[in-house]
């Protein structure tokens, strides 16, 4: 497994971009410190609306350019924070977990190829065989 998502790349779908737009438009309305009613208003809808707004931040739709470029200028941050979103922490901490999984499995196939008895009591030395 690569560290694409660490790098900061793309999603490979369209779900996935979504989830990730969401979850920037959120903090950044959260770090201006507005609400989903004044986005809402902001943009021109009700304020009643703002189940639209929950419905960008939870990746259910993705807004238009036009919405993120509103939506960057009102918060106060650059539209790549919604054009080419980074990593989502739940994104970065599955992948640290799958790389650490697919570590743990290679060396519990090399553990294997050694043999049994590796002693795994506290304090023993790694790798050191039981008498």
């Amino acid at each position: 497994m690569s560290l694409h998502l660490l790098s900061g790349g793309m999603p490979d779908d369209d779900e996935a971009y979504a989830k990730r737009v969401g979850f920037w438009l959120r903090m950044a309305r959260e770090r201006a410190g507005k609400s989903q009613a004044g986005a809402a208003e902001h943009l021109g809808f009700s304020s009643k609306s703002k189940s639209t707004i929950s419905d960008y931040e939870n990746g259910v739709t993705l807004p238009s350019l036009k919405v993120l470029r509103r939506l960057a200028a009102w918060y106060e941050v650059p539209l790549t924070v919604f054009t080419q979103p980074e990593p989502t922490i739940e994104e970065r901490l599955d992948e640290i977990v799958q790389l650490a999984s697919a570590a743990e499995q290679r060396d519990w196939a090399q553990a294997g190829e050694r043999g049994p008895a590796v002693d795994d009591e506290p304090g023993a030395e790694p790798g050191r065989r039981s008498a």
